[in-house]
């Protein structure tokens, strides 16, 4: 009999099948959570729309170094310099003084920057003395003269 009732104690106290165990961890926290419930509708008011101005700023700051990278490039300015004129555009703008008009000072001081266009040796000739000057280069060259159809 004793066996008996030590079993209807043992199964009085186990939960049934169904019923999730409590441990002793889960307990020790749900004592520790608060027990305060928040609407989900004021979470939602609380919340406010992400600040765009910075964005904004670095869009504005990424349109105006396209917009004088493609200034000087346009004012004959060599590929490599382009970040070094920018930067001594910058130190000489000022109220007075547009971007512009402070790259056409930073070329003037520094003529290293510019483009220059590529050396040619000879004349240029145009209309119809190119071909008299065919002519004659055949001919000091030893080649027989071009045919005219």
């Amino acid at each position: 009999m004793d066996n008996e009732n030590l079993k209807q104690d043992i199964s009085a106290e186990e939960p049934e099948a169904n019923e999730p165990v409590p441990s002793e961890e889960t307990s020790k926290q749900e004592d520790t959570l608060p027990s305060a419930t928040v609407d989900e509708s004021s979470k939602k008011e609380e919340t406010k729309p992400p600040d765009l101005s910075a964005e904004l700023k670095s869009a504005n700051e990424r349109a105006e170094s396209a917009e004088q990278k493609a200034e000087v490039l346009g004012m004959g300015v060599k590929l490599e310099a382009v970040a070094d004129v920018i930067t001594l555009a910058k130190t000489r703008q000022n109220d007075k003084t547009t971007f512009q008009q402070a790259v056409a000072a930073v070329l003037e001081a520094y003529k290293d920057f510019k483009v220059t266009p590529p050396f040619t040796t000879g004349t240029r000739t145009t209309g119809d003395d190119t071909h008299e000057d065919d002519a004659q280069v055949r001919k000091t060259m030893g080649l027989p003269p071009i045919k005219n159809n």
